[in-house]
């Protein structure tokens, strides 16, 4: 309730000041050009559902498989990482990706630079609070959830640097091959690794546990920040190579 209510006065807040500094003015879209962004914005839209469809499908993989204690053991677990994600991911991608797109339109050069200072100072705050969650997590589990939820406290070292592997993805991502224009290739990569993480699941889930499907969670995202790296990285060389030719 506290996020939700702090969420909605911060997005007012913004909006007024948008309107009034800039004068905004609202006019009413065609409906043709409302189906022109959703062709064009679909691969945006597709990874986005694949991302949430397989973690909705995770959950689902541990209700029907493991006891209804696990089950709440994986939800308060991941709640922690949900909570980190919300508060710190989302709220510097949506500021980062229009500051990221402009430079990378004017200067591709200012634009790396950018991109690799804000890798860093995000990477530096995820993985403090990977320590914090490490070293703290008793703590943490009495403070959100009470004494009942004590078993969470060791599961949270499964998931510590699961914060970092989705900021870094978000980087390489949203930050790097959503500005290249390259949605396409992310919503493979999601269908890709989503497919594999739940077939993992549905073999293994019986015998590895909560503790095994919170490993296979944390591996998912690391293949997938693998992943968006290797391509995010041919894809930039490829076009300094065609630019330097150019040029």
């Amino acid at each position: 309730l506290g996020f939700g209510i702090s969420q909605f006065l911060i997005n007012f807040a913004a909006w007024c000041w948008i309107i009034f500094k800039y004068k905004i003015k609202f006019f009413i879209f065609r409906l043709a050009e409302i189906f022109k962004l959703l062709k064009d914005s679909f691969f945006t839209f597709l990874n986005e559902f694949l991302i949430l469809m397989f973690t909705t499908v995770n959950i689902l993989i541990v209700k029907n498989f493991l006891s209804a204690e696990e089950l709440g053991l994986y939800v308060a677990t991941m709640k922690v990482v949900i909570i980190i994600q919300n508060l710190v991911i989302q709220s510097v991608s949506k500021s980062l990706y229009p500051n990221l797109a402009l430079a990378f339109n004017k200067n591709r050069t200012a634009y790396k630079h950018k991109l690799e200072k804000f890798r860093n100072l995000l990477g530096l705050v995820l993985i403090t609070l990977a320590l914090v969650i490490i070293f703290g997590k008793e703590l943490i589990v009495q403070l959100l959830f009470g004494s009942d939820f004590s078993k969470v406290s060791s599961l949270l070292v499964y998931v510590s640097f699961l914060p970092f592997f989705i900021g870094m993805t978000n980087i390489y991502g949203w930050q790097g091959l959503y500005v290249m224009n390259r949605e396409r290739t992310m919503s493979f990569i999601s269908l890709f690794v989503g497919i594999l993480s739940v077939s993992s699941l549905l073999l293994l889930i019986e015998s590895v546990g909560v503790k095994g499907v919170l490993i296979i969670r944390s591996l998912s995202e690391l293949m997938i920040l693998t992943i968006a790296y290797f391509f995010f990285e041919k894809i930039w060389k490829s076009e300094q190579k065609n630019a330097s030719r150019v040029g």
